[in-house]
């Protein structure tokens, strides 16, 4: 009888643990899947699902702010996914929110990451649907790879190609550095500079100490003194000449357009030949005046008395 007694208490303990293993269970569970927690529902349009399922996790800013309750194929290149997310986070996610697929680590398991969003938008709403992006794959990555392998492996080839050219070739760059003339040349050309920065650093000393023109010209004040005064009085020269142009050209103003008897002189041809007529009129009396005078010096009343004569030996 006490055996009995002392079997049905150790099967009533084992089914009460058990009971209650199985409620705490569902509770981790639920909690977990935030199966307790008031939710709204959005929903997103997926190009490639990606291995997405129901149950997986979403992300908001690293934390988990719902799961994934539904995966459905809409077309041959759309996947409606629908998501069950906490209210209490609803006031961060944004209307213009973009939704991406993610994963756990490398090999964990996929979630949705929601990206944050404008304030100006506004926050969530029942049934809202929240613009998608394109997630970057393995195969992306892997596609990506071989792409860069496939670059390296003809930047490899193109490199070997140029070095043999080089090992063997007879261009500029093979003679640069598989034969000597060149070196020469350039130790030439070296040598050649030195003695021109020795020339050149010799001319700076020389100007610095104010030897020979160019160093009076740059160090002595007074060439500059001399070069103003004589523009200064170069320029005074210059408003004189224009001042005696000017003088010049009223002067021939006047003469051209005045009534005196230069003006007439100069332009009037009559008054010029009747000052000619006139000359020569004068020439002609002055002649006859002469031919007079001589006639009466030579009459013999004249030379009636003997000091004519006297004077007449002795003009």
């Amino acid at each position: 009888m006490m055996n009995a007694k002392h079997k049905t208490t150790k099967l009533g303990l084992l089914v009460s643990s058990g009971l209650l293993i199985f409620v705490m269970a569902i509770y981790y569970l639920g909690v977990k899947q935030n199966l307790f927690t008031d939710k709204i529902t959005v929903t997103s349009y997926l190009h490639d699902a990606a291995g997405l399922i129901e149950g997986n996790k979403i992300r908001y800013a690293g934390v988990n702010v719902g799961t994934v309750s539904g995966v459905r194929i809409v077309t041959d290149t759309t996947v409606l996914v629908t998501m069950s997310i906490d209210k209490k986070v609803r006031e961060f996610i944004r209307k213009d929110s973009k939704v991406e697929i993610g994963q756990e680590g490398i090999m964990g398991s996929k979630l949705l990451l929601i990206h944050p969003g404008t304030p100006e938008s506004g926050q969530i709403e029942e049934n809202d649907v929240l613009v998608s992006m394109r997630a970057l794959t393995i195969d992306d990555l892997l596609q990506d790879a071989k792409k860069v392998i496939e670059n390296t492996r003809i930047v490899s080839e193109n490199l070997t190609e140029i070095t043999e050219k080089i090992n063997t070739g007879d261009g500029d760059l093979a003679i640069l550095l598989n034969q000597n003339p060149v070196t020469p040349q350039i130790k030439a050309v070296s040598e050649q500079l030195i003695v021109v920065a020795k020339s050149a650093d010799e001319l700076i000393r020389k100007a610095a100490n104010g030897n020979g023109d160019l160093g009076r010209l740059l160090n002595d004040s007074l060439i500059t003194t001399n070069a103003v005064e004589l523009l200064d009085n170069f320029d005074s020269v210059a408003r004189e000449a224009a001042n005696l142009f000017l003088m010049l050209q009223l002067f021939a103003d006047k003469l051209n357009t005045g009534n005196g008897i230069v003006q007439a002189l100069a332009t009037d041809s009559t008054v010029i030949l009747q000052i000619d007529s006139t000359i020569v009129n004068l020439n002609d009396g002055i002649d006859e005046i002469e031919k007079a005078a001589q006639a009466i010096r030579e009459s013999w009343i004249l030379n009636v008395f003997p000091g004519r004569k006297k004077k007449k030996q002795y003009p």
